[in-house]
């Protein structure tokens, strides 16, 4: 969400159900974060301090305070959430979260190097700006008939949501490889996995396209006559291309989480 407003609509601040979805977000965030330290805890049968290490407890703390940060803001947002000093700071807000759990992971893994951590963080903020971006449209689109209510964010996220893809299909491919140790270890467990990751990604590509084909369609008929009304099939087609995007894209995040558990 932070990211859809730094770069869509800053003033969805004040929407509310916007702000309700960035309040369910971060609470479901830090819970996660702070069980995921307790399971490691526990599982290890050891004390917190040696089940934990000092890099991954200190990424989660940063994660805590980064979303009791974007709490506070969508809890009492800016006069003008529009300024460029808004954008920045949503947009900072995204690539820490991002930082922060690829800090986490980096930690607890065999290679924490800091290029490892780059291209998960790079990963992570890709994929919540174009994940996270179909899922405000779809809390725009769903309730509302009128396309004037959304068509501008329609138009303006496209574009992003494809920067946004590009970014996650080469970062997820290269963090891939360094994971794998390489091509020959395609053949593992892991490797299968990001394969059927790999075409679920490519199922979300393709059922992108009715949003682009909306998207191209507006833009054609405002540059004859000046916003004209979208017919209501239109709408709906567009509601249904949303929402697959986003079922698919919650069946791409449990693949990404049965990856974690069997990356060698």
């Amino acid at each position: 969400m932070a990211a859809f407003w730094a770069g869509v609509w800053p003033d969805g601040m004040h929407d509310g159900r916007l702000r309700r979805l960035v309040l369910v977000g971060a609470a479901m965030s830090g819970v996660s974060g702070l069980a995921a330290l307790g399971v490691r805890w526990a599982s290890a049968d050891v004390a917190l301090t040696s089940a934990v290490s000092r890099d991954a407890g200190a990424s989660a703390l940063l994660e805590l305070a980064v979303l009791a940060l974007l709490v506070g803001v969508t809890v009492d947002p800016p006069e003008h959430p529009g300024s460029d000093r808004s954008r920045l700071a949503a947009a900072a807000a995204t690539f820490a979260l991002a930082a922060t759990v690829a800090g986490q992971s980096a930690a607890t893994s065999d290679d924490g190097s800091v290029a490892t951590w780059l291209l998960l963080t790079v990963h992570l903020a890709a994929t919540a700006t174009w994940v996270g971006g179909f899922v405000a449209l779809v809390v725009l689109v769903l309730p509302r008939r009128q396309p004037a209510d959304f068509d501008d964010q329609v138009l303006a996220f496209l574009p992003i949501s494809y920067a946004a893809l590009g970014l996650l299909a080469l970062s997820g491919a290269l963090h891939g490889l360094v994971v794998m140790g390489g091509l020959e270890g395609g053949g593992t467990a892991y490797g299968w996995w990001l394969m059927a990751k790999v075409g679920l990604v490519a199922a979300m590509v393709v059922a992108g396209l009715g949003a682009r084909s909306y998207a191209l369609d507006v833009a054609f008929r405002r540059s004859v006559a000046p916003a004209p009304a979208s017919t209501t099939t239109t709408v709906r087609q567009l509601a249904t291309v949303l929402v697959i995007e986003v079922a698919t894209a919650a069946v791409v995040l449990v693949v990404t989480a049965v990856l974690v558990a069997v990356a060698p």
